[in-house]
């Protein structure tokens, strides 16, 4: 027999095919493109002669080469981006059914059974353990 404090439990399951697919991480690729076109555009900016004023004198480019780098990480990223959303149109038609189950736990307390506790508390005895003297 159970106890009347104990509360009672109703578990349901359901089971449903559901179908699985492999989509890619697109940060994964963004992060990718970000950073390898970032690294191809600061080595092809540095790898570029300075020109010449009309004086003579050098233009300095670096400048260009921080800018190049900036572009490149996010043209990078946007075109890692545009990588993973066609390989997830074109790979990620694949997809398998799979057998699902969905369980549900409902713990119901019955109030009428429970014991309140008394709402009188001993007003001469301070709060905490009792010790006797």
């Amino acid at each position: 027999m159970t106890d009347p404090n104990e509360p009672t439990q109703e578990q349901t399951s359901e089971q449903r095919t559901v179908r699985v697919r492999r989509a890619p991480r697109y940060g994964v690729f963004m992060a990718l493109g970000a950073v390898t076109l970032a690294l191809a555009g600061g080595i092809v900016a540095s790898m570029v002669e300075p020109g010449l004023q009309p004086d003579g004198s050098m233009i300095d480019t670096s400048p260009v080469i921080g800018f190049t780098i900036v572009i490149g990480f996010v043209v990078g990223a946007g075109l890692g981006a545009l990588i993973a959303v066609i390989l997830d149109a074109t790979v990620g038609r694949k997809s398998e059914s799979a057998e699902a189950e969905r369980t549900s736990v409902t713990v119901r307390y019955d109030e009428a059974d429970r014991e309140t506790p008394s709402a009188e508390a001993d007003v001469d005895s301070p709060p905490g353990p009792e010790t006797k003297s």
